[in-house]
C-alpha cells in the first residue's frame, strides 16, 4: 500500500506559457489518482478555472475564489475544496508546470464528529420487554429499529398502508413513495 509520502511525483518539464487549464489537466492525469478523487478534484478546479479566467494564478487568487464561491459551505465541503486547491498548488510547485505566486492562505473549518454509538441489541431487547413502558412506544421503537425507517414515515402510516402477510408497508414522503419491510425476528 502506498502512502501520500511514498507516491512517485509526476515529472513534467517546466513549460513556458502553460495556462491554468493545461496545469489542471496535468494534475488530474496523475496515474495514482483514484477516479472518484479525480472527479471531485475536476469539479472544484473547473470552477476555479472559470472564476479566474485569464487572470494570473496566485495563491491569493486561488484563495479568493474558494472563499467567494464556497463561503457558505459546510465545514466538510469547505475543507475538501481547500484541500483540492492546496494539493493542486503544491503539485504545480513540485512539478514546476505552473508558477503560483504566494500561498493559498485559507483556514480549515472545524468539523463536528458524531461520537454516538449504537445501542447493543441485548440492551434494546431488554428495553422492548419492559412492562413499565407503554406498548405503543415499545412497538414504535422496535419498528424503527427493524425497518430502519424514519420516525416521520412510520408515524404517518395508516392501517390501509399495511400489507401484514408480506410484512411490508407503503409510505409517502413528499412526492416519493417508499416501501418499508420488517425483518423476521432472529431465531
Amino acid at each position: 500500500m502506498t502512502t501520500a509520502r511514498s507516491r512517485p511525483a509526476l515529472r513534467l518539464a517546466v513549460a513556458s506559457g502553460v495556462d491554468l487549464a493545461t496545469a489542471i489537466d496535468a494534475f488530474l492525469s496523475q496515474p495514482d489518482l483514484a477516479p472518484t478523487t479525480c472527479a471531485k478534484y475536476r469539479q472544484t478546479l473547473t470552477i476555479v478555472e472559470d472564476e479566474l479566467g485569464d487572470a494570473p494564478v496566485t495563491g491569493a487568487g486561488l484563495a479568493g475564489v474558494v472563499a467567494q464561491r464556497w463561503h457558505h459551505a459546510s465545514p466538510a465541503t469547505w475543507n475538501r475544496h481547500i484541500a483540492t486547491v492546496r494539493s493542486f498548488a503544491r503539485n504545480c510547485e513540485r512539478t514546476r508546470i505552473l508558477t503560483i505566486d504566494g500561498d493559498v492562505e485559507l483556514q480549515r473549518r472545524a468539523e463536528k464528529h458524531d461520537h454516538t454509538r449504537s445501542i447493543p441489541l441485548a440492551s434494546l431487547q431488554r428495553l422492548w420487554e419492559r412492562r413499565d413502558i407503554d406498548l405503543r412506544e415499545r412497538t414504535l421503537w422496535r419498528l424503527l429499529y427493524e425497518t430502519a425507517a424514519r420516525a416521520d414515515e412510520v408515524l404517518r402510516l395508516n392501517v390501509e398502508d399495511l400489507d401484514i402477510p408480506a410484512k411490508r408497508a407503503r409510505t409517502r414522503c413528499d412526492m416519493t413513495s417508499w416501501s418499508i419491510s420488517v425483518r423476521p425476528p432472529a431465531a
